[in-house]
């Protein structure tokens, strides 16, 4: 089992590449990925520490209001801080292997026959961005119920997870103007960063057009 998983090239998709390159390099206020930049702790409530004992004997309230939301807002920044690591790194690797045909992925299997990818942030089991940046390196045709199946993708990585298939699928058929929109330009249609799973939803626009 792992040999058949280790033996099957993918490559990278490059279209996928250059729409999150470009959002990565210029759009510091997308949705999609992690900000570029630190939000802005809340302004302390007194001046100096000179006042701080003052402050806080008389408006405890106001102290504790603002130290939960200073809180919160370095929480935030430390775990952007990470998630913009990861992003980074994964656009490096994909930009490195880009021109490969064919590259492999070397896997384990546990215990319980779980199989897992070895390399992290860019594999076949990474997070939305790392899948959608992964595509196999040889297709085959969809056969007669691969463009059911395709639809129900569709609505799967947007959201659209809690109906029946068949409400997946006219899902995705009512949408058809609105994937084709987003599959011609994701830049100015940008339905699908709204998207639950944007960059497999926008794969998947991209396939199926």
């Amino acid at each position: 089992a792992i040999n058949a998983v280790q033996a099957t090239p993918l490559r990278i998709k490059k279209s996928i590449l250059e729409v999150a390159q470009e959002i990565w390099d210029n759009d510091s206020e997308n949705t999609v990925m992690p900000n570029r930049v630190d939000l802005d702790v809340p302004q302390r409530p007194f001046a100096n520490d000179d006042e701080y004992e003052v402050y806080i004997k008389e408006n405890k309230q106001g102290w504790i209001e603002w130290k939960k939301k200073a809180t919160a807002v370095h929480t935030m920044n430390r775990r952007m801080a990470s998630k913009r690591v990861a992003t980074s790194q994964k656009l490096w690797l994909a930009n490195k292997f880009k021109d490969f045909d064919e590259i492999y992925f070397v896997h384990n299997m546990d215990w319980r026959g779980r199989v897992y990818p070895v390399s992290p942030l860019l594999n076949p089991q990474s997070d939305d961005l790392g899948k959608a940046l992964l595509e196999f390196s040889y297709g085959a045709p969809m056969g007669e119920s691969g463009e059911k199946w395709l639809k129900i993708h569709l609505a799967n990585t947007f959201g659209v997870d809690k109906v029946s298939y068949e409400d997946r699928i006219k899902w995705a058929e009512e949408k058809a103007i609105a994937i084709s929109l987003v599959a011609n330009d994701p830049f100015t249609y940008k339905m699908w960063m709204d998207a639950d799973s944007p960059w497999q939803f926008l794969s998947a626009c991209w396939t199926i057009v």
